[in-house]
C-alpha cells in the first residue's frame, strides 16, 4: 500500500503528522483496524508533543474514528466529541463536518436515531455548503 511507503519515507513531525492522518482513513477503509490504530496512537504522540490545536483535533477525530470502527463506540463517542470541540475553535467546517458524521454513526449504534439524524443533517448541511457533493451524497 503507497501509505506505508510514505509513511517510510516522510522525514518532518509536520509531514508525518500529515500522513499518519491519512493513514488512519486508508486503513479503516480497507478494514485494517490494528494499523489504523497504530496509526492513531503515534499522532496522538506527536499532537501531545507539538500541542498544537490542529493536531490534537486530527488526533482526538482519528483515535475516535478507530475505536467506532473497533466496536467501542462509548470510547468513540468521547474521542469525537473532543474533536467536534476542537475543530469548532478551529472554525474547521470540512472536518467538523466529517466529526459530525462519525458521531451519527456512533448514535446509530447505541439505537439513538435522532440523534444520528441531527448530526448527519448538521453534516450534510456543512457539506453542501462547502461544495464537498460527494460527502454529502453519503
Amino acid at each position: 500500500m503507497a501509505i506505508r511507503r510514505v509513511l517510510q519515507e516522510v522525514q518532518t513531525v509536520r509531514k508525518r503528522a500529515q500522513a499518519l492522518s491519512a493513514s488512519v482513513e486508508i486503513m479503516l477503509a480497507s478494514h485494517d483496524v490494528p494499523a489504523a490504530r497504530s496509526a492513531a496512537e503515534e499522532l496522538k504522540v506527536i499532537a501531545g508533543k507539538l500541542d498544537a490545536p490542529f493536531l490534537r483535533a486530527a488526533s482526538a477525530q482519528a483515535l475516535g474514528a478507530v475505536a467506532l470502527a473497533a466496536g467501542n463506540v462509548d470510547a468513540s463517542i468521547g474521542s469525537l466529541r473532543e474533536a467536534l470541540s476542537e475543530w469548532q475553535e478551529l472554525d474547521a467546517p470540512y472536518p467538523l463536518a466529517q466529526v459530525r458524521t462519525l458521531i451519527g454513526l456512533a448514535y446509530r449504534k447505541l439505537g439513538d436515531e435522532d440523534g444520528a439524524r441531527l448530526e448527519f443533517d448538521a453534516a450534510q448541511e456543512a457539506f453542501e455548503r462547502l461544495g464537498a457533493a460527494p460527502d454529502a451524497a453519503r
